[in-house]
């Protein structure tokens, strides 16, 4: 059914977000490896603090009196310090020398001082710590939002150039009379929207003219076709009895070339853009009783398993023609028995057509229902076809939202074709 417009949608915001995500990690990982680089260890003293807790020791050492010699070095420093004995430290260290660095809860900054030359501890401190700036603060936040700005305006050109072709494409995968245009709609990516519009143009050609010549050979060969009817006609009355099954031979291969112009005719309908679905809920006896279930093989029985009172929600022709298409197919293919299987599943109706052939390679179940295609290389009339009966099913299932497909039967053992919508 192709690719919405939501899943446009979805696809930008994913890049956009895929992108935004990846610079944030990198950006987070950038900083986290920095402040582990730039992190002082917890037990660094700051040489400044060193050199004035020597300067006060070398002062206290010389006075005469510490309470004297303390206020005096206060009101020099604007720091308290306090002297304190070793038996007021709850736990004292393995080392009684140096400087110990001492943060409390509310975040405050103290020092210890342990010397040899002084009977007492040197307590410098506390002292509130440094205030934050808060641009510092709002850093971070201003970077991302920064990076995602940045981010947003150089990738939003690319994104809606991305979003303009790839509707543009939709449409035309839709309806290919109607080439893309996007070069002067975008900006960014010009030169790969003027490949697609050039692209599409070509495409758009070529196939409008071999559906055009499709249907004008198909109609074209009904005249050659009428007068050879007419003629044959004329000559058979002309001639004796033993010239008739060369005649017979002849108006079988008349008969095979109007069925194959009308199997071309009808499958270019099936893909011409405009065909709208005419869809109306009918049950499945009134769907059944529109087929021609008789065999057209003695030897082949056709069994019908279905709950006749349930309803389909279908255009009624098409699915019809689809199903006439499995059955043939089947019936040439069978050994002696036919099953056409309907049923309703919660979110899905199927009907599956099965035969007690020798059923279809795994490998080639893809190909079968590609135009032209036919496994049985012969073009006798025992084995017959075109090429185009699954094509046409397969395009059915397609304009019904659904698919076409064919797998193994496990009862018959020959082939199982399923169209689900």
């Amino acid at each position: 059914m192709g690719v919405r417009l939501g899943d446009h949608r979805r696809f930008l915001f994913r890049t956009y977000l895929i992108l935004l995500v990846g610079v944030v990690l990198i950006a987070v990982l950038l900083e986290v490896g920095l402040n582990l680089l730039d992190r002082p260890p917890d037990e660094s003293i700051d040489p400044w603090v060193e050199k004035t807790l020597a300067l006060i020791e070398d002062h206290l050492v010389k006075a005469e009196s510490y309470d004297d010699s303390v206020a005096a070095l206060e009101d020099v420093i604007d720091v308290p310090i306090t002297m304190l004995s070793p038996t007021d430290i709850a736990s004292m260290p393995e080392s009684t020398t140096g400087t110990r660095r001492l943060v409390d809860d509310a975040g405050r900054i103290a020092f210890l001082h342990f010397s040899d030359d002084l009977p007492e501890v040197i307590y410098l401190g506390p002292v509130d710590p440094a205030p934050n700036n808060s641009f510092f603060d709002w850093a971070p936040t201003v970077y991302y939002l920064l990076v995602f700005a940045l981010i947003g305006f150089w990738i939003h050109p690319l994104l809606r150039d991305i979003e303009t072709i790839s509707v543009a494409a939709e449409r035309f995968s839709q309806d290919y009379r109607s080439p893309t245009r996007t070069q002067d709609k975008t900006t960014e990516l010009t030169t790969l929207a003027a490949q697609v519009d050039a692209m599409s143009l070509r495409l758009s050609g070529l196939i409008q003219s071999q559906k055009e010549l499709i249907a004008a050979m198909s109609h074209e060969m009904r005249t050659p076709l009428t007068r050879l009817r007419f003629a044959i006609a004329m000559r058979q009355e002309q001639t004796d009895s033993a010239a008739y099954p060369s005649i017979s031979s002849i108006q079988q291969d008349l008969d095979e070339i109007e069925a194959l112009t009308a199997a071309m005719l009808e499958f270019a309908r099936l893909d011409h853009p405009d065909l709208a679905l005419n869809r109306e809920s009918i049950t499945v006896d009134t769907l059944l009783a529109a087929i021609d279930l008789r065999p057209i093989n003695d030897n082949v029985e056709i069994d019908v398993e279905s709950d006749p009172a349930m309803t389909l929600h279908i255009d009624v022709r098409l699915m019809t023609l689809a199903i006439s298409n499995l059955l043939t197919n089947a019936q040439r293919h069978a050994r002696s028995r036919v099953v056409v299987r309907l049923r309703k599943r919660p979110d899905a109706s199927l009907i599956q057509i099965e035969d007690d052939g020798e059923g279809i390679p795994e490998s080639e179940r893809e190909t079968v229902f590609k135009a032209f295609t036919r496994l049985d290389e012969s073009r006798t009339r025992n084995t017959g076809g075109f090429g185009l009966g699954l094509a046409v099913v397969a395009r059915i299932a397609s304009l019904h939202g659904g698919s076409a497909n064919v797998d193994a039967s496990p009862e018959l053992g020959g082939a199982r074709f399923t169209i689900q919508w």
